[in-house]
């Protein structure tokens, strides 16, 4: 009755609120249980309606009221999802895909803001959906994901944005453990996807020495039988590394996993966000370096600490999405 009405407008006011995810975690996780029941018991569409809020993606990106609450609309279906059980909005996949497509093809001209969100969306994805409807999403994503991604980390990419590297490290690295095919299938683009190797400091000059000697031998040898470094491509993550690295074997005696099944992989990529670019190529360093000593072994992540980084980067949005994002172009 009225009594009903009044709670669920009560509840609605309260997520339709601005500083709705200023709050802790555990607050977090209870208005998470609220939510869902919400969403089930509307007699409405709440997450389509949430949604066509958010219109069109492909609106410039500024300070004022509108392009804001358009943001933090999508912020709201991005709670739905985590919100809800396995599988809940499977039947929503589509036109959901429809608006993060609209930023992803066109992703060097959107702002850094929305493809930040996007990458986060795709992330609870990955949590909320079970494998075979996350296998059939990423068969129709991936090769937009896969652009996206490339494009982020290409070398000639001059936005020099450090939290949207940040965003796609994490992005990869969930994808990494999960174990989707399209992402085996391409994994040697982004990361190093075999063992008995590292990444060492070497200075400038070093390498400058290296380089010449490298290029003699070339000249010498060149009618003689010729020995190609199985380095030659440099996955995309590197062009986010510190310049004074260099990758080279590592001779040492290697643990041999005795059983087959998947150990606990603790996920790295843990900050919700970075000040500068010096701090990024020191984070996309470690996750080289973090991914090739598990390369030799079958894991998988806590769902437990998956869950509590979405529920701090969900906390942290608010404070950084429309400053640290403005303060670099797209």
């Amino acid at each position: 009755g009225d009594v009903y009405k009044r709670q669920v407008h009560g509840v609605l006011d309260i997520f339709l609120a601005n500083d709705f995810f200023k709050c802790s975690k555990r607050s977090l996780k209870l208005w998470s249980k609220i939510i869902d029941w919400l969403v089930t018991m509307d007699k409405g569409d709440l997450f389509s309606e949430m949604l066509n809020k958010v219109s069109s993606f492909s609106f410039i990106f500024s300070r004022d009221s509108e392009t804001k609450q358009k943001i933090k609309n999508f912020e709201r279906v991005c709670f739905m999802i985590y919100s809800g059980e396995r599988d809940k909005y499977q039947g929503k996949l589509r036109i959901l895909l429809e608006k993060m497509s609209e930023v992803i093809k066109n992703a060097e001209n959107s702002p850094p803001a929305l493809v930040i969100l996007i990458m986060f969306c795709i992330r609870i994805l990955i949590l909320r959906l079970s494998s075979t409807t996350l296998a059939e999403l990423f068969r129709n994503i991936w090769p937009m994901l896969l652009a996206l991604l490339i494009t982020i980390f290409n070398k000639k990419n001059t936005s020099k944005n450090p939290n949207l590297i940040l965003s796609a490290l994490k992005l990869i690295e969930l994808i990494s453990i999960v174990g989707l095919e399209e992402f085996y299938l391409h994994q040697w683009v982004f990361v190093f996807d075999y063992f008995g190797l590292g990444l060492e400091y070497c200075n400038q000059k070093d390498k400058i020495q290296s380089t010449t000697t490298s290029v003699t031998s070339s000249a010498k040898s060149k009618n003689s039988k010729t020995y190609h470094s199985p380095f030659t491509f440099q996955p995309y993550i590197t062009n986010s590394i510190p310049e004074d690295f260099v990758l080279n074997y590592v001779n040492k005696q290697r643990e041999v996993q005795e059983q087959y099944g998947k150990r606990p992989r603790a996920i790295i990529m843990t900050q919700t966000n970075v000040i500068d670019e010096v701090e990024i190529k020191n984070k996309a360093l470690s996750l080289c370096q973090y991914l090739i000593s598990n390369n030799e072994f079958r894991s998988e992540a806590d769902p437990l600490q998956v869950e509590s980084l979405i529920e701090g980067d969900f906390i942290s949005l608010d404070d950084y999405i429309f400053d640290i994002c403005l303060l670099y172009t797209s």
